[in-house]
C-alpha cells in the first residue's frame, strides 16, 4: 500500500491557518500583558484610595498631596512597571495618578498615566479611572473602574474663620489667599501627647486676632506664628 505525503497545496493551507491564528493570538496576548501591568497600578493605588476616603470623611475636604494624605513620597509607590503614585487635588476633585515606567512597562503603556478620580458611588466614595498623560492607555484600563458611574465629588471651598466662633476649630492654611489665613477646620493640636485638655482655645484666639504674634513652645506646637507644617495649628 502506497502512502502519500501532503501535497504542496495542503501544506500551504496549513501554513495559512497557522498564520491567521498567530495574527489573532499574538495581539490578544500583548493586550493581556498590558492589562496585567495596569492591574499593578491599581494595586499600588489602593492605599491612596483608602487614605483619601478617610481624610474626606473626617475633614470634608481632600488631601492636596501624598503627605497630607498620610502617605509617603509618590516614588515610594514603585512596582515592576509603575514609577509613582501621586495624590493631588484639581478643581476641588481628588485625583490619584499612577505613572507607568517609560522603560520597564509594556510598550503600549510606557510613559502613560492612569488617573483615578473620586466619585459619589451610591453614597460612598468610588474611584473612576481614565487615561491621562501623553499616551492613551484607555483600552487597557479595567472596565470595573473605567465604566464606573458616579458624580465627581468636589470638596467645598475652604471656609474663612468668622471672628467670635466658639463651636468650631480654627486652623492655619498657608496657601489660603495671598499670604495664608485662618479657616474653619481641624488642626494637629489635640495630637500633642501629654495634654489632658483640648488646646483649641489657642488657635481660636489667634484667629480672632487676640493673640497675634504669640509663639507657643509646647512640643510640636505653634499657634499664632505658624512655622511647622503638619503640626500645631496647621490645617489637616
Amino acid at each position: 500500500m502506497t502512502h502519500k505525503g501532503f501535497t504542496l497545496i495542503e501544506l500551504m493551507i496549513v501554513v495559512a491557518i497557522i498564520g491567521i491564528l498567530a495574527a489573532v493570538a499574538i495581539p490578544q496576548y500583548q493586550n493581556y500583558v498590558a492589562r496585567a501591568q495596569v492591574a499593578e497600578g491599581l494595586s499600588l493605588a489602593s492605599g491612596a484610595k483608602v487614605a483619601i476616603a478617610e481624610y474626606f470623611n473626617s475633614t470634608g475636604s481632600f488631601p492636596v498631596d501624598n503627605s497630607t494624605a498620610g502617605l509617603t513620597e509618590p516614588t515610594d509607590f514603585k512596582g515592576n512597571w509603575v514609577d509613582s503614585v501621586t495624590v493631588s487635588v484639581v478643581g476641588g476633585s481628588a485625583l490619584i495618578t499612577a505613572l507607568f515606567s517609560s522603560t520597564e512597562a509594556h510598550s503600549k503603556l510606557q510613559g502613560g498615566e492612569m488617573t483615578l478620580t473620586a466619585v459619589d458611588h451610591g453614597g460612598s466614595i468610588g474611584f473612576a479611572c481614565s487615561s491621562s498623560g501623553s499616551k492613551d492607555i484607555s483600552t487597557y484600563l479595567p472596565s470595573s473602574c473605567r465604566d464606573l458611574i458616579g458624580t465627581t465629588i468636589v470638596a467645598p471651598p475652604p471656609k474663612p474663620w468668622v471672628v467670635g466662633t466658639t463651636d468650631k476649630d480654627a486652623c492655619w492654611d498657608p496657601d489660603y489667599g495671598s499670604s495664608g489665613g485662618w479657616l474653619e477646620g481641624s488642626n494637629f493640636l489635640d495630637d500633642i501627647p501629654g495634654y489632658t485638655v483640648s488646646l483649641q482655645v489657642v488657635p481660636r484666639a489667634c484667629a480672632d486676632g487676640y493673640m497675634t504674634g504669640v509663639v507657643y513652645t509646647a512640643p510640636q506646637m505653634t499657634a499664632c506664628r505658624v512655622s511647622t507644617p503638619d503640626a500645631g495649628a496647621y490645617c489637616r
